[in-house]
């Protein structure tokens, strides 16, 4: 059976912006320009990706009495590319009772994950700073639908 005994990395190579809020951390992605809003069960697994074990993780959400499962959180941390796809490691089959419920528990869908990561992409620069078409300084919309300030010149409003 191929299981994970390790935490993921965090991306390699990426620089983040990062801004703690009273529930959630609001991190910013410089290379993807990305923004996603991760709650603090989620903030706090993201912190824990550096290599370290599994076990360290589910303890410390254990311990902030966070419900979400670690699992969860690190698929949702994946797919969102703030850290790199983890490495399935060949080991023996961990047959501990707590591993065995949770494992069922998610069989019989009992529990129902939640979003943890709430993602966006920042617009472009050119995006961010056009205005609708007939306002000064912009292209004008057509020639039916006159510049709203000034006179349209060149196909720019004035």
């Amino acid at each position: 059976m191929v299981h994970m005994s390790h935490m993921p990395l965090k991306r390699p190579g990426t620089e983040f912006l990062v801004e703690k809020l009273d529930r959630e951390v609001l991190v910013y992605d410089q290379v993807l320009h990305q923004a996603h809003s991760l709650t603090a069960a989620a903030a706090l697994v993201w912190d824990l990706c550096d290599g370290g074990t599994m076990d360290r993780a589910r303890a410390a959400l254990a311990n902030a009495d966070h419900t979400e499962s670690l699992e969860v959180v690190l698929e949702q941390l994946v797919a969102s590319k703030l850290v790199a796809a983890p490495v399935a490691r060949r080991g023996s089959v961990n047959h501990s009772r707590r591993r065995m419920l949770s494992k069922t528990a998610v069989a019989a869908g009992i529990i129902i994950a939640s979003p943890v990561v709430y993602s966006i992409i920042a617009p472009s620069v050119a995006q961010a700073v056009s205005g609708p078409c007939g306002t000064i300084g912009k292209q004008c919309c057509t020639t039916g639908n006159p510049c709203t300030q000034g006179a349209c010149v060149g196909n720019i409003c004035n």
